[in-house]
């Protein structure tokens, strides 16, 4: 989802003068494109949706929905500039000759092009709508969990349109975040450092668990580039075993160095539950001439049994509803499960996880005026990057970087010294290690295992990583016991962040004047 963010924003910012329209614009909001054109998505031709089959009744929202999407008329104002174009236009210098090469790794940005954020605390903004997910926990069919899930997932792109750069996490630095509000904690590592991996863990206490492991790559075309995130994402809903596993759209940022930069996701992919066998394909438009088609998104689920059941239908930087395709599918679908229909009187659920008339399964919206500030970021991504209590977050937390910390502040000349510093430290930890023989590094708080899921296979360069369940108990022991949360062998290494004994103070509010 927004992580392709991580690796899209490294060679991008903002066109200063550019009016950029907010990822709550509303369905009549128009947009113009460049002349550049995306290729033609690289699609399977099993996963094919045909679009007539979406052109049913009119999709019934919910009144929230509808009143989030019609009362976001209202601009949010440009940020502020990260460079202009005639910096951007250096980079031809920078990038000449690497036509067709990977870019994800190997170039270092000055700060001026970053946000304070890191790839690890971008794992956890898709989970501002995870609402969505404790609504998929409470239904009672899988067709309808189903549902639910491909709407969250298209709803964890819509702010993938924020072109500043995250700074990329250090070998061994960690991600936490505990949000009461939706009832979720997550935790994030980067378990290597070259090629780029990060894992994440997300427990649901409303009765799913999520996690997400990516390596990013990218193609540098001459004025565009190509994303992929190379990675798989599971949801689990726990009280039933359902297992959804998904991948995600191509991606690519058009007009890097000339031109308005614009972010397009296309192509299709499934979410797939290994359960049941149900799926749900999911086609991302691509955009044509004048913005036609842009945003737009379409999925279909099917049963395991072939029945194309419900229809999700939006724009994926705007909302998304999920909807059976008629009375009598669902009925059909109902009683194929052996459960009782729905009397078409009835009009709202009776009880948690009773079935509604309306053929509405959920709604989502995104927030009038969501993005603001510099960064133009939504309240919930300021939200990850706050540190509440310095003391019981881990030394490795991505929060505690001094160069991050520093740019919170708009402290250019810090977070320029710091990067270089823990740059050049994670460096001299590389070439410490070089001299030891056989050594490797190992996730501090997950494991790598082989894909087929066979622990006495090799683990070959086809691996999955998995969450090893340890890290709230040694963050519960260590702040029970008054300790600094920091593992033994992680004291010395670039990724300890206290040890640079950074500790800004935020500015002074001008009361007089406020």
């Amino acid at each position: 989802m927004n992580l392709l963010q991580s690796v899209i924003s490294t060679f991008s910012s903002w066109t200063p003068g550019a009016k950029h329209a907010p990822a709550t614009t509303t369905a009549t909001t128009t947009t113009t494109t460049s002349a550049t054109t995306p290729p033609p998505a690289a699609s399977s031709p099993a996963n094919e949706i045909n679009e007539s089959e979406l052109k049913v009744e009119e999709i019934a929202t919910t009144n929230n929905a509808n009143n989030a999407a019609e009362n976001a008329t209202q601009v949010v104002a440009t940020p502020a500039c990260v460079v202009d174009d005639a910096t951007r236009r250096t980079w031809l210098k920078l990038l000449y000759g690497k036509i067709g090469m990977d870019l994800s790794v190997g170039i270092s940005l000055p700060v001026h092009y970053c946000e304070p954020t890191t790839t690890l605390s971008h794992m956890a903004e898709p989970y501002e709508y995870a609402e969505l997910l404790n609504q998929a926990a409470h239904k009672a069919t899988p067709i309808e969990r189903l549902a639910i899930v491909a709407v969250w997932v298209i709803s964890g792109f819509s702010n993938t349109e924020r072109y500043a750069k995250p700074f990329n996490p250090l070998l061994g630095e960690t991600y936490e975040y505990i949000d009461q509000k939706r009832n979720f904690r997550l935790v994030s590592e980067q378990t290597s450092h070259h090629p780029p991996v990060s894992a994440s863990y997300t427990e649901g206490a409303e009765g799913w668990v999520a996690w997400q492991q990516i390596h990013p790559t990218t193609k540098f075309l001459g004025n565009s580039i190509d994303v992929n995130v190379n990675g798989r994402s599971h949801v689990v809903i726990t009280a039933t075993g359902d297992h959804f596993t998904y991948t995600g759209p191509f991606s690519r940022l058009h007009n890097l160095i000339l031109g308005r930069m614009w972010l397009d996701h296309w192509g299709d992919f499934d979410v797939v539950n290994l359960r049941t066998g149900d799926k749900c394909t999911i086609k991302f438009s691509r955009c044509g001439w004048m913005g036609k088609n842009r945003y737009e998104v379409h999925a279909l689920c099917y049963s395991g049994k072939g029945l194309c059941c419900a229809r999700v239908t939006g724009k994926w930087n705007e909302k998304a509803t999920a909807q059976w395709v008629s009375e009598a599918i669902r009925a059909q679908y109902m009683e194929s499960l052996n459960l009782p229909q729905v009397h078409p009187a009835m009009s709202a659920p009776t009880a948690d996880g009773a079935l509604s008339a309306s053929l509405t399964i959920c709604a989502w919206a995104v927030e009038p005026n969501r993005f603001s500030g510099r960064y133009k970021m939504s309240e919930f991504a300021k939200s990850l990057i706050t540190i509440e209590n310095e003391e019981a977050i881990c030394s490795t937390d991505s929060r505690l970087r001094p160069d991050r910390r520093a740019l919170d502040l708009d402290d250019y000349e810090n977070a320029s010294v710091f990067k270089s510093t823990l740059e050049e430290r994670q460096r001299a930890d590389r070439q410490t290690h070089a001299h030891i023989k056989d050594w490797k590094w190992t996730p501090k708080w997950f494991r790598l295992v082989p894909a087929s899921g066979d622990p006495t296979a090799p683990l070959g360069n086809d691996y999955a990583i998995e969450y090893m369940g340890q890290y709230w108990a040694a963050k519960a022991e260590a702040n029970g016991q008054h300790k600094v949360f920091c593992l033994p062998d992680m004291n010395e290494l670039a990724c300890n962040f206290r040890i640079y004994g950074y500790h800004p103070q935020p500015p002074e509010t001008d009361t007089e004047n406020s």
